[in-house]
């Protein structure tokens, strides 16, 4: 899976809005 924090910090700099980030960041760390 990935780390809260590292997915968080990772999703925000293309993401600022939670929704986004969850949505951006599960398909960018499995990419």
């Amino acid at each position: 899976m990935y780390d809260s924090t590292d997915f968080m910090i990772r999703g925000a700099q293309f993401r600022p809005n939670p929704s986004c980030v969850i949505s951006y960041s599960s398909d960018f760390y499995l990419t």
